[in-house]
């Protein structure tokens, strides 16, 4: 059973697999004021209670029958914690690659790339057959044999293509079928890649083989913002990142992420944010 003071460490210790039952009561502040940064990718599944998780400076609900999926990389903590009970699953690519050869086809390869955090609501029977796979993980993981990695392995293949089924069939999530979304979410793959080098919507757009005017077409369409704004947020997520995680000076980080001028990045965060990046620091620093 993992608590609110130890399952940090327990997605730190695990190698490329876990499966543990989870259980935060309320503590004094209500809240959990450590960040981590996992190497696997999560599924977080609520039997019981509430709380918010913050990934990457966004607060996000989950209650019973809620899954949420969060992806390698991101940082997430926990507020407003109320009896959370539950199962948490990590896996790394590796495990998963063991079924399948290339994580960038496989089933959830469209939300390993895309901005949005999945989140699937189920009724109690979906939610009932969902946890029958769960329990089936669970069983698996304690055999000791060559095979169980396999086995775990296709057993996670079920419960993403589960997980993902829901998540296309919420009316809440957006249609990722439609091919305007599958460029959008093209874009967003290489601005993960490449928004410390390109910060112009044209760069992205040749790579895309599309116009600028169409880039933006199709980003307002899908996601209501424009292309730069996209490009942006990617910017100023990292950003906030460095500044809440790492010792980097505001000078490092900016040029880390691109920028020859210090004091232009200074402007480009602060009109982004409200806040310079010392004073951004000083109000979210890493606990």
């Amino acid at each position: 059973m993992l608590y609110l003071d130890t399952y940090t460490d327990y997605i730190k210790q695990t190698a490329e697999f876990g499966i543990s039952p989870f259980e935060f009561a309320v503590n004094s502040d209500n809240n959990y004021p450590g960040n981590i940064k996992s190497s696997h990718h999560i599924f977080i599944s609520v039997q019981y209670g509430s709380a918010l998780v913050i990934v990457d400076f966004e607060e996000y609900l989950l209650n019973a029958g809620r899954v949420i999926f969060l992806k390698k990389g991101q940082f997430f903590t926990w507020r407003r914690i109320d009896n959370l009970k539950g199962i948490m699953v990590l896996y790394t690519d590796s495990v998963f690659n063991d079924v399948v050869s290339n994580i960038s086809a496989s089933p959830n390869s469209k939300y390993i790339n895309c901005a949005i955090v999945p989140i699937a609501i189920m009724d109690e029977k979906r939610f009932a057959n969902w946890n029958e796979i769960l329990d089936q993980l669970q069983i698996e993981s304690v055999w000791e044999s060559e095979l169980t990695i396999k086995i775990i392995g296709h057993y996670l293949s079920i419960l993403m293509l589960y997980f993902f089924r829901e998540v296309e069939g919420n009316s809440m999530q957006l249609n990722l079928s439609d091919r305007k979304a599958e460029l959008v979410n093209q874009f967003i793959g290489l601005v993960n890649s490449h928004f410390s080098e390109y910060k112009s919507p044209k760069e992205y757009a040749e790579k895309l083989s599309i116009t600028p005017n169409y880039l933006n077409s199709i980003c307002n369409a899908v996601l209501d913002k424009k292309a730069g704004e996209i490009i942006q947020d990617r910017v100023i997520l990292e950003a906030k990142k460095m500044l809440s995680y790492t010792s980097l000076t505001v000078s490092e980080l900016s040029y880390q992420l691109g920028f020859n001028d210090n004091s232009y990045f200074g402007r480009y965060f602060r009109k982004a944010t409200g806040l310079p990046p010392e004073q951004f620091r000083k109000n979210y620093p890493d606990s």
